[in-house]
């Protein structure tokens, strides 16, 4: 009986918590919290869908969540905003793993900034994921294929110029498919932001290619030419792991990073900042 009080006692603790010093939560996070027991040990949970370590005891976790969401507030107001606040996520089918996320349930998978990742790899590297996952990074395809299998996911890019402007593009169902199937660019659902789709119609049932796996429609090889792993045709409209070019301009006969329904088809420019991110579409 008392343990059960306790346990009553902490839930009306969050959720008032929620209210008041959270309230940028969604009725989703609210409902995990309330419904997370505490216990004398840390357990990392997927709430909702939501990229969150869940600390027990309950009230630690709502004063690091409400650090968490006022430095979010005053990042946003920053050019090229990174989340880089890391946890470790388990979910089923994948286990335990470590990834960035940032107060919105968005769960980054790929990072370009700076260059400090050279993202010409191979099959194995992409596969398992590679970077530093406070700077440049992929996750890895065998995780973005476990994860976007288990159910519909959205997914945001966010894009940035040397010039300081930026733009985005989100997509309503990302879903690539098995290693077995060259974890094939299945589906990407519905396109909306000023940037534009430059995934559709050349990347869309596309197999993925890398350095050392040719799975592209053309003579040679795109990834090799282009310095990184994609989802490739005929090389296409959009390379966010090609080679990183600092003055935001393509060097000699070499393409850099592109979205080109953003640069008007102008291959020439190379984009400074991009950064990938998926959560589930019910969150």
């Amino acid at each position: 009986m008392e343990a059960w009080k306790h346990a009553m006692h902490l839930r009306v603790i969050a959720a008032v918590l929620s209210v008041l010093v959270l309230p940028d939560l969604t009725a989703a996070d609210e409902e995990c919290y309330k419904n997370t027991v505490p216990e004398e040990v840390i357990e990392v949970v997927e709430c909702s869908g939501s990229c969150f370590e869940i600390v027990k005891p309950i009230l630690n976790h709502f004063v690091e969540m409400k650090m968490a969401a006022d430095n979010s507030r005053v990042l946003t107001k920053i050019r090229h905003n990174v989340s880089k606040d890391i946890y470790q996520i388990r979910l089923p089918e994948v286990g335990a793993f470590k990834a960035p996320c940032n107060g919105s349930g968005w769960m980054v998978i790929q990072r370009r900034m700076d260059g400090s990742v050279d993202f010409s790899r191979n099959w194995t590297e992409y596969k398992n994921g590679f970077g530093n996952l406070t700077g440049e990074f992929f996750l890895g395809l065998e995780k973005l294929h476990l994860i976007t299998q288990s159910r519909q996911h959205e997914l945001l890019i966010r894009l940035g110029k040397v010039d300081g402007s930026t733009d985005f593009v989100q997509y309503d169902n990302f879903r690539i498919g098995s290693e077995k199937d060259s974890y094939l660019l299945q589906s990407v659902g519905n396109p909306t932001g000023s940037a534009g789709d430059s995934l559709t119609k050349r990347h869309l049932n596309m197999k993925f290619s890398t350095i050392d796996r040719d799975n592209d429609l053309v003579e040679g090889s795109c990834a090799s030419f282009l310095g990184g792993g994609w989802w490739f045709n005929n090389c296409g409209h959009s390379s966010l792991n090609g080679k990183f070019y600092r003055g935001g301009k393509m060097n000699g006969n070499s393409y850099g990073i592109y979205w080109a329904s953003w640069n008007n088809y102008d291959y020439t420019v190379s984009l400074t900042f991009v950064e990938m991110m998926i959560r589930p579409k019910s969150f």
